[in-house]
């Protein structure tokens, strides 16, 4: 019957997808070992080594209701890259708690470098910004 071959199609498509997609994650992965490294505001002016390859997962406090948020300053592209970023909540319901902003940056290339970031209202401008935070990245 014709419903008997549409599932030996349909498996098999599925099964060459599902072999295709854990192809491709191996060649992006190989000869890799990611590491998830977190960074706070605790190392703020320190050197920090990693591995190429690894990721960086940034966390800094943001008072949203105030209007400041971080923001990259500066990146080097070509040791850095940035994979997403976002903001989230870890005030366990308490009112005006602050919110968490985090980054997560791949180390693309071995090196030195450096990540700046600075605290600033949008509207005002990063040169009024009332926070900065920096760290040297060592990248084995």
């Amino acid at each position: 019957m014709i419903t008997g071959n549409n599932y030996i199609t349909d498996s098999t498509s599925k099964l060459f997808f599902l072999t295709l997609l854990l192809l491709i994650v191996i060649n992006i992965t190989e000869g890799e070992t990611m590491n998830k490294v977190l960074i706070t505001k605790d190392d703020n002016n320190k050197e920090i080594t990693i591995k190429s390859g690894d990721i960086i997962w940034i966390e800094l406090e943001i008072f949203g209701a105030a209007g400041y948020t971080w923001h990259i300053d500066k990146l080097d592209e070509e040791y850095l890259l940035v994979i997403s970023k976002g903001t989230k909540d870890n005030s366990m319901g308490k009112v005006g708690a602050p919110l968490v902003e985090y980054w997560q940056i791949k180390a693309v290339k071995k090196g030195v470098t450096g990540l700046r970031m600075l605290y600033f209202r949008p509207w005002e401008g990063a040169e009024k910004s009332a926070e900065k935070f920096e760290v040297k990245l060592n990248i084995n």
